[in-house]
């Protein structure tokens, strides 16, 4: 991929299992959020291959199965926690089993006492673990998880990294995505 005259990523191969929890950690410019949005399909690439479960992905799109945590999530800020979710999950599941799913989503980033805070209220710790349960909450395949320009410690903190390892053990793959100027 190549951003102007600039070469952002060039010659990787990557192999993700699942089960694997997999980080990327680089300088700052490297090109891990280019790389994740490239997997995403969210940019388009300029060259190369992405293969989805044994298939060629074309791109543009994202593909199914797939969630994609950004950087730096931006929500309305007058929605609740409980109301992000519901957003998100609102066609998949319906009824007593939404109400339940969300709870459980977000009893497993430790935001359940947060449930009926406005989004302008929490923290970026919590607006991070809030975006990491709205991934989880459709039960992707596959995540991709990018830090790179936010504080390592919000993203990674203990619930967010439980709750990726817990998906990762039910099959899930995961991708994380971080600066090499801090411990992972």
């Amino acid at each position: 991929k190549h951003h102007g005259g600039t070469c952002a990523i060039e010659n990787i191969d990557l192999d993700i299992s699942s089960g694997d929890v997999v980080g990327i950690v680089g300088q700052e410019g490297a090109g891990k959020t280019t790389l994740l949005q490239c997997l995403a399909g969210l940019l388009k690439r300029d060259a190369g291959t992405v293969e989805w479960f044994g298939e060629l992905f074309p791109g543009g799109g994202c593909l199914p199965g797939l969630a994609y945590v950004p950087p730096m999530p931006v929500y309305y800020p007058f929605l609740t926690a409980r109301d992000v979710l519901e957003y998100r999950i609102a066609r998949e599941v319906t009824g007593r089993m939404r109400h339940q799913h969300i709870d459980s989503c977000l009893a497993r980033l430790d935001l359940a006492e947060k449930s009926a805070t406005k989004v302008m209220e929490l923290s970026r710790d919590e607006i991070k673990r809030l975006s990491i349960a709205e991934a989880l909450s459709f039960d992707p395949r596959v995540i991709l998880v990018d830090t790179s320009y936010v504080d390592i410690a919000a993203a990674c903190s203990e619930a967010s990294l439980r709750a990726l390892k817990d998906h990762a053990e039910n099959g899930a793959s995961v991708l994380l995505a971080a600066m090499s100027t801090y411990e992972v």
